[in-house]
């Protein structure tokens, strides 16, 4: 099971609850006066056809009607707290809201926008727009002044934008008799409502997804349902129905079977690929149909990028769905951006974290993340500024970032904690904030960037690789060239602390490092000068091996400096391995993140 299974229930457990908290502080805000302009008639408030009942009656004033947050959030069900006795944080699917209860300036997932009047105290209550709240969060509101009945329900989350790949946009489906959300591209129709069948047709092509479910025990292994659904397929129509491969598939956020299949259909050939999942004692079936004329390649894209977004609502988190959340740390440094952060920004590549801190710190740590690929850089703090490129190398699609305090000194620390991109509002004491970004370019830069541990942006690291290769006219000779220096010239360290690492500056510096520290020299090096090259790990004989991968002429080799200083002549014996033949003394082998 992967681990966006896992049951998070936090936000919905304090959702629900209310979350709690007095809406009377120590210190009062300086802007406490109400709205102008009241409307007299009487106001009926309802949630799902059910009256809500508040301790005080709601204000009304123009077009905005003020109810008591706290008991707001009690009756719909979303995350409410005070931060900083100024800033009223609200969450609820994946929306990050926040008011200012000094002006009137909100923001919706860290975008920024001016309401007629904000939040304000009365009676020792906050009382909050209802109004702008219920949008913000996606509910549906619906006030009909002529009786004073004023009905909120659940919103719709169809068409809401999801995520982009190489070839489509993609939008969001809430099916909520199934109890399941999935993501389509956008130009997609609901085909047949009674089937739950979503696709497009025309004249030249057709491609359909029908959504069911179907009861099984609970003691039903999902191999053993795949089987059933196997069956289920061919009985529709068993002469004309051909299985031609079965796949369990790993990508997906759930375990799943992917069932390919040819239905003929007179004169016309469908491919059919079906996807099964199962939870508890429900099989959920995932049946794509379309056109053997469609570009196979593209269309098995879409299959696979619909699947992988496949949710049960009751269950499952996922990655791309958390846009934006400022945490407690946040307001305690007094963190402040130069300019405008905010969820599903469109970048090229990179974009700048620039900024302030109240408090003093050393840094950050940014995490960046797309599906199970992340890199992590460092930002420096000095003299309570920041400004660093950071960079969104997975190509097209949404990016995540995640923002933790840096531990002081530990920068290189072996034992750095495996960060997770998660709705985590409760409060940690590392993290900082989290977002989501969309890169709109597809450049393959992986390899090519600086990050935390491969500084290859400093001028040392690109100065001293220019030095060794300026005579070299090919990437392979200049990578053989610094290769050989290193060798020759950094010190092999065998006792290397267990708790922290030098930098690529310090190996440089000390001239020695370890067999992972001159693994992440080296790549620092090559970098610097245009060169793609990634570090990786395995095991031989119970001891775990760093290396280096770098792509020159088409294809990566290898290039094993740890191996060199152990056992090499002195005449680069591990320069240009056969990948192949090197992968076959090794398991668990691993590309870092770095």
């Amino acid at each position: 099971m992967k681990k966006w299974l896992t049951m998070f229930l936090c936000i919905t457990l304090l959702g629900g609850l209310g979350f709690s908290f007095s809406d009377k502080t120590a210190t009062s805000p300086k802007i406490t006066t109400t709205p102008k302009s009241a409307y007299s008639g009487d106001l009926q408030i309802l949630y799902n056809k059910r009256e809500i009942s508040f301790s005080r009656e709601p204000q009304v004033f123009g077009n905005e009607v003020y109810v008591p947050v706290s008991e707001l959030a009690s009756a719909l069900g979303f995350y409410v707290k005070l931060e900083s006795d100024r800033y009223l944080i609200l969450y609820k699917n994946n929306n990050f809201v926040k008011m200012d209860l000094e002006s009137n300036i909100a923001s919706i997932n860290g975008k920024d926008q001016t309401l007629s009047s904000g939040p304000f105290y009365s009676d020792q209550r906050i009382l909050a727009p209802l109004l702008f709240l219920v949008d913000a969060l996606h509910f549906e509101a619906n006030w009909d002044k002529s009786t004073g009945k004023l009905s909120l329900a659940d919103g719709s989350l169809s068409n809401q934008f999801d995520f982009i790949d190489s070839n489509n946009y993609y939008k969001r489906i809430n099916v909520p008799n199934l109890g399941l959300r999935i993501s389509v591209p956008v130009h997609w129709v609901l085909l047949d409502e009674k089937k739950q069948i979503y696709g497009y047709k025309d004249d030249y092509e057709y491609f359909s997804l029908e959504l069911s479910q179907k009861q099984v025990s609970a003691s039903d292994t999902l191999e053993r349902v795949e089987k059933q659904v196997e069956r289920d397929i061919i009985n529709l129509d068993p002469q004309h129905t051909q299985i031609t491969k079965v796949d369990k598939v790993t990508a997906t956020q759930l375990d799943s079977f992917a069932i390919y299949s040819d239905l003929k259909d007179g004169k016309t050939t469908y491919k059919q690929v079906t996807y099964l999942f199962k939870q508890r004692q429900m099989a959920y079936v995932l049946h794509f149909k379309h056109s053997k004329e469609s570009d196979i390649r593209q269309s098995n894209a879409v299959i696979n990028a619909i699947a992988d977004s496949f949710q049960i609502n009751e269950l499952t988190i996922q990655e791309r769905d958390e846009h934006y959340i400022e945490f407690q740390n946040y307001y305690s440094l007094g963190m402040k951006f130069s300019e405008p952060i905010y969820a599903n920004q469109t970048f090229s590549d990179f974009f700048t974290l620039k900024g302030s801190v109240q408090s003093q710190i050393d840094g950050f740590n940014v995490k960046v993340s797309k599906d199970s690929q992340s890199i992590s850089f460092y930002v420096p703090v000095k003299n309570k500024r920041f400004e660093q490129k950071i960079y969104l190398p997975f190509g097209l699609g949404k990016h995540n970032i995640y923002v933790e305090e840096a531990d002081k000194g530990r920068l290189f620390s072996q034992n750095e904690a495996n960060l997770r991109f998660e709705p985590l509002i409760t409060y940690d004491e590392s993290n900082v904030l989290q977002f989501s970004l969309i890169n709109i370019s597809n450049n393959n830069i992986r390899y090519l960037i600086p990050s935390s541990r491969v500084t290859s942006d400093l001028e040392k690291m690109s100065s001293l690789a220019k030095l060794l290769t300026y005579k070299e006219d090919t990437s392979y000779k200049k990578a053989k060239a610094i290769y050989q220096w290193i060798e020759k010239n950094i010190e092999f360290d065998t006792a290397v602390s267990q708790n922290k690492l030098r930098s690529p500056a310090q190996v440089f510096d000390n001239a020695v490092g370890s067999e992972e520290e001159m693994a992440y020299f080296y790549a620092a090096l090559l970098r610097s000068i245009g060169i793609p090259c990634r570090i990786v790990t395995g095991d031989h004989a119970d001891q775990g091996h760093f290396w280096n991968e770098l792509f020159v002429n088409g294809k990566w080799i290898v290039a094993d400096l740890g191996e060199e200083f152990s056992n090499g002549d002195g005449i680069t014996t591990y320069f240009n391995l056969n990948r192949d033949e090197h992968y076959f003394d090794y398991k668990n082998i691993k590309v870092l993140e770095y």
